[in-house]
């Protein structure tokens, strides 16, 4: 890779690591990467703005319609909804916590934001967080109906996956995240198919050689069109067990630049992998809704 390949990946493969880092993380630490409120809570509500005031970064730094916020077990849960719980964000934003409801202190509070719930939550360290709830008289009279006679201790961000275990969160990270690669790959790819359909000239092509060795994975059909009486070939997207020696196709090459040429088909193949790249992304984040309904529809 030339220097300056490398200098405009490298925020992205940056970015790629840190996200990485922060699952293996989540997993180690039993973190839920796909936070769901439990069928027993009695209070839930996603998509919640909050912020700790431990300090000046967690105080500017607060959460924007991206929290989880469910009381279940004598227990309050904060937590960030995915993808808003990577990059070490909640552990660096303090947006994180399961505490025993008998330590919690509750204040209405006015302010810009318009009205918020000051929780003062007690334990070695006292801290402050701030939510802003769509229904806070159903949050208010759920904390007060939990069993104040818990001796649960205080643990911040100690819940993890409830169902299926850390394979399942891993499964689940790996689908969403191949399902965005697939997309933002394919998204260019398929702005090339339009472009050589919109721009380029068609030409009939003939599939003249291959690759590589015969029935290997990595052998694909060349195809052979000639511009004025020159010869061009370019590599297929025809694979092993597809194409045939002597088969024709249309291609569409470029005015300014007849080496340069696209096959049609490409168009349909890129099309596939991008609609398995959005079943990928859709299966991952919702594969935990699935699994449990899947479930209760068992036990009923």
């Amino acid at each position: 890779m030339e220097l300056g390949q490398f200098t405009i990946a490298a925020p992205f493969i940056w970015i790629a690591a840190w996200v990485i880092a922060s699952v293996l993380y989540r997993l180690k630490a039993g973190k839920p990467l796909f936070p769901r409120a439990p069928q027993n809570s009695v209070f839930s509500e996603a998509w919640v703005s909050g912020r700790s005031l431990k300090n000046v970064l967690t105080r500017f730094g607060g959460a924007r319609n991206c929290l989880l916020v469910y009381v279940a077990e004598q227990t309050l849960t904060v937590v960030p909804i995915f993808p808003f719980n990577l990059m070490f964000v909640p552990e660096l934003l303090g947006l994180e916590m399961t505490v025993p409801a008998r330590l919690i202190g509750i204040e209405q509070v006015d302010g810009l934001l318009g009205k918020r719930l000051r929780l003062s939550v007690k334990g070695q360290i006292q801290e402050q967080v701030e939510l802003s709830l769509r229904n806070p008289a159903g949050f208010q009279e759920a904390m007060a109906a939990v069993d104040a006679a818990s001796t649960s201790v205080l643990t911040m961000a100690g819940m993890g996956e409830r169902k299926g275990g850390w394979r399942f969160g891993l499964a689940r990270v790996f689908l969403v995240l191949w399902g965005l690669v697939v997309l933002i790959i394919m998204s260019g790819q398929l702005k090339l198919d339009y472009q050589f359909r919109r721009d380029g000239i068609a030409a009939a092509a003939t599939m003249v050689s291959h690759t590589g060795q015969t029935g290997s994975r990595g052998d694909n059909g060349i195809l052979q069109y000639s511009v004025r009486g020159r010869p061009y070939t370019i590599v297929s997207h025809q694979g092993t067990g597809v194409y045939e020696i002597g088969a024709t196709a249309q291609v569409h090459y470029l005015p300014t630049d007849p080496s340069t040429a696209r096959e049609d088909g490409q168009q349909t193949f890129d099309l596939i992998f991008a609609l398995a790249g959005v079943f990928a992304l859709v299966l991952g984040l919702t594969l935990g809704r699935l699994t449990g309904f899947i479930a209760r529809n068992r036990t009923t």
